[in-house]
């Protein structure tokens, strides 16, 4: 079946203010510091995802699940966070092979580094790698960037002479915005995704106090 796309790449705007009224009545204080935000972000999520791209880039859509699941500690004593993700991404328009049948399943894996109270640091960690899950070794990992749980800011992540400038948006117990604005000679966009826990009856206190 061909696949003919939308006139943009996802059906509906992203709009936050249906998820603000829906958990109006939950009390939810938004995570400060990197214990609070790791706490926040452990389990399962729903994925949706734009990308939107004026130069070079892939524009479409991606559907998928993923997981912040924890790494058990090793002796270095390191708090971290395994970041799973797999789905099927939609190109907004005819930008891939035939044979590919308009869509291309995807995966990606990342790893989060609590263990600084006031900073996280996020890591690529190829999927198709022979690692156990068990243990993880970040010298053997390629550093991305790292965030800053009081301002959800994103560091500058350069990819070769492109730059991508991001940050988290949490407002409610059980979703999260990402966003990224990239721009350089090879790509300029941004790419959009919102996080939708698979388990919203969770109902656990965030505690902020970092005294």
């Amino acid at each position: 079946m061909l696949y003919t796309p939308a006139a943009r790449p996802w059906p509906e705007p992203f709009d936050k203010q249906p998820l603000e009224a829906e958990f109006a009545e939950v009390a939810f204080v938004r995570p400060t510091n990197g214990d609070a935000l790791r706490r926040f972000l452990l389990g399962k999520w729903t994925v949706r995802r734009v990308t939107q791209f004026a130069v070079g880039g892939i524009s479409g859509r991606f559907e998928g699940q993923s997981e912040f699941a924890a790494v058990p500690q090793g002796d270095d004593g390191r708090s971290l966070l395994r970041y799973t993700e797999s789905g099927e991404f939609r190109p907004g328009s005819d930008q891939l092979p035939s044979s590919s049948g308009g869509s291309l399943t995807t995966r990606n894996q990342l790893v989060y580094d609590f263990s600084d109270w006031e900073r996280v640091d996020v890591y690529y960690d190829d999927p198709s790698a022979d690692r156990s899950p068990e243990a993880t070794d970040l010298t053997s990992l390629r550093f991305l960037h790292s965030l800053r749980p009081e301002t959800m800011q994103l560091t500058d992540h350069p990819d070769g002479p492109d730059l991508y400038q991001g940050q988290f948006d949490i407002d409610a117990p059980h979703a999260f915005l990402t966003t990224w604005d990239v721009s350089g000679p090879r790509q300029t966009g941004n790419i959009l995704a919102m996080f939708t826990r698979q388990d919203a009856s969770r109902t656990e206190v965030v505690d902020v106090d970092a005294s």
